[in-house]
């Protein structure tokens, strides 16, 4: 998004440097106005779809983890695989990531969604 915002913003400023020439400074100053008025409604648009794709992440986070965690846990042991996601966690954490880093938090889901999935086909965490 930023990468358009900006391909815009200098498509607009070399079109206007073509026609600048004629302008007066009214002109100038009113086009400037309108320019900067279209950076506040693309900056308003991007912070509104920035809020809507991080709703879905989480929503498709909410979902997609407990499904894949019942469908792990069907497909093996639970002991050996959540084991090996606390190992991979903390190989993480020992190369001083904290528990808020995005990669650790993404284990520690997996870990609990998977633990929780194994309790519920009835086999051991």
């Amino acid at each position: 998004m930023r990468t358009h915002i900006t391909t815009v913003f200098l498509v607009l400023s070399f079109s206007a440097a073509a026609s600048a020439v004629a302008e007066t400074p009214e002109q100038t100053a009113a086009r400037v106005v309108k320019l900067e008025n279209e950076v506040l409604l693309l900056k308003k648009e991007n912070a509104v779809l920035s809020g809507k794709l991080d709703a879905l992440t989480k929503l498709v986070d909410e979902k997609l983890m407990p499904l894949a965690a019942t469908v792990a846990a069907q497909d093996g042991n639970c002991a050996v695989r959540i084991e090996r996601l606390e190992n991979e966690r903390d190989n993480l954490k020992k190369l001083g990531l904290q528990e808020r880093h995005p990669d650790v938090s993404r284990l520690s889901a997996q870990i609990t969604a998977l633990s929780s999935g194994c309790k519920d086909t009835g086999q051991q965490p």
